[in-house]
């Protein structure tokens, strides 16, 4: 297919397409003529009908390769397009930052090209739109970066026309005469819904979904403030997952009776709430347990836990049914894992790891160092074993944070300061032991140089022969 200039095309300029392909299943909810609008993965465009397709871009570069695809292709800042007539989907998952070109005329701030995009969707359609959120844990995360080439228009949060909440962009959408079909809390590749985000029996699922929370895209050098995905899994037990998420994606019709949403999006696969186990991790059921210092609870379940086919899954990634639904799990002890099985020393060493960071170590009473934590927990399943036997961990695919550079420093100055106690501890022991060694040489030396002395000593040489004498003759 051919591109068609708009007007305000970007020559020799390139976006690029978002990394995440978690909005693929969502293709199945778009029907009719389609109006892809921005950067989308390829993958996205392929799945939609290609005659019933136009795709909206500003770099020329971009539109030459999407074109390629057998697409229609526009070419240009969004206040170039019109639409007659109207599309029966819009599809805006990369947002409207970046549908603009540096030379666009009329359309100032967010809510002037939603309502330009809107001008294009007929009367019964559906809108799929990404709004990034300003105040989401990407961005307090996140360390000051130099600015790039396509950040000469940055996200205004000082604009009381865009929609600070998912709250006020269902209001905004329902102005529009839109009503909302479903919201989703978007956390790198797993889109949540807020429905399910709500739902405290599908906790765990959820926990273990966030605890592979990454901020992308991030240099694999970078740093953060702290680690992504513990501050997920603490805003999802504090409700807060859908307000800090770093975007929200919502699917809204202007009529009723479009094709059925999922409930979520995990690993590229569309999910509804009765697929997701029920039940909370075991790593949270453990630290539970630790914070109310419950050792036999902590027993049974650091045991049950070793002695199922889940032992070498990691705690964070294993759901355990409540007690009164494991006639449903789908494992007899009632445990499932939601990873593939390792070596179970080292998902000890694991936990024993998130114990320390977790500020939950010192409830043990043991040194705060994995390798002996490690050893005391496998010694609550029965299990003994040395400190020389914990097989180190994987080498850490995420970026470090500020908070565990900052803990491993506090942690590598304790052990510094306990290194250099006993060294001085020891220089005090060698230092007593040869003074005291130097004392008896020189007592030695003045019993040897004085009659006395010499008398003793002769008396127990004469001692020593004699001993000797009896030793022979009784083995005669």
């Amino acid at each position: 297919m051919t591109v068609i200039l708009l007007g305000g095309e970007m020559l020799n300029w390139s976006d690029s397409a978002p990394a995440s392909t978690a909005s693929l299943p969502l293709a199945k909810t778009i029907v009719g003529r389609t109006l892809v609008a921005g950067p989308h993965p390829q993958e996205l465009i392929s799945a939609l009908p290609p005659d019933q397709v136009t795709v909206l871009l500003r770099g020329q570069t971009d539109a030459e390769k999407v074109a390629a695809l057998g697409v229609r292709v526009w070419c240009g800042s969004l206040e170039k397009a019109e639409a007659a007539p109207a599309f029966d989907t819009i599809v805006a998952l990369d947002g409207l930052d970046r549908l603009c070109s540096v030379e666009a005329e009329t359309l100032d701030g967010w809510d002037e090209r939603l309502a330009h995009l809107l001008s294009m969707l007929r009367p019964g359609g559906r809108l799929l739109l990404a709004v990034e959120n300003l105040f989401g844990l990407h961005r307090l995360l996140s360390l000051p970066s130099p600015p790039t080439d396509d950040e000469w228009l940055v996200p205004d949060d000082r604009d009381p026309r865009r929609p600070a909440s998912l709250a006020a962009l269902r209001d905004r959408l329902a102005a529009a005469g839109l009503s909302t079909e479903r919201e989703y809390a978007a956390y790198g590749d797993a889109l949540l819904s807020r429905t399910s985000l709500a739902d405290r029996d599908v906790a765990g699922f959820l926990s273990a979904t966030l605890a592979g929370f990454t901020i992308q895209p991030s240099p694999i050098d970078s740093a953060t403030l702290a680690d992504p995905a513990a501050l997920a899994v603490r805003a999802l037990r504090h409700g807060l997952a859908a307000d800090l998420a770093p975007s929200w994606i919502v699917i809204a019709d202007r009529d009723s009776g479009g094709p059925a949403t999922p409930d979520a999006v995990v690993d590229g696969q569309a999910l509804s709430a009765a697929e997701m186990p029920r039940g909370r991790t075991l790593e949270d059921l453990l630290f539970a347990a630790a914070q109310r210092r419950d050792l036999p609870t902590m027993r049974e379940l650091l045991t049950r836990w070793q002695k199922s086919p889940a032992a070498g899954v990691p705690a964070a990634q294993v759901v355990v049914a409540p007690a009164h639904d494991l006639s449903r799990a789908p494992a007899a002890d009632g445990l499932t894992p939601l990873a593939p099985a390792g070596e179970p020393l080292v998902a000890l060493r694991l936990f024993a790891a998130a114990a320390i960071q977790g500020d939950i170590a010192h409830l043990w009473p043991a040194p705060a160092e994995e390798a002996e934590l490690t050893v005391l927990i496998a010694a609550m399943t029965g299990r003994e074993v040395e400190p020389a036997d914990i097989p180190a961990l994987p080498a850490r695919r995420t970026p470090e944070s500020v908070r565990d550079l900052t803990a491993d420093r506090d942690r590598l100055t304790r052990e510094l300061a306990e290194a250099r106690a006993r060294h001085a501890f020891y220089e005090q022991q060698i230092r007593s032991r040869d003074a005291e060694l130097k004392r008896v040489r020189q007592i030695n030396a003045v019993l040897s140089a004085t009659a006395p002395g010499k008398a003793v000593l002769g008396g127990l040489k004469a001692g020593r022969r004699a001993v000797r004498a009896v030793v022979k003759r009784g083995r005669g």
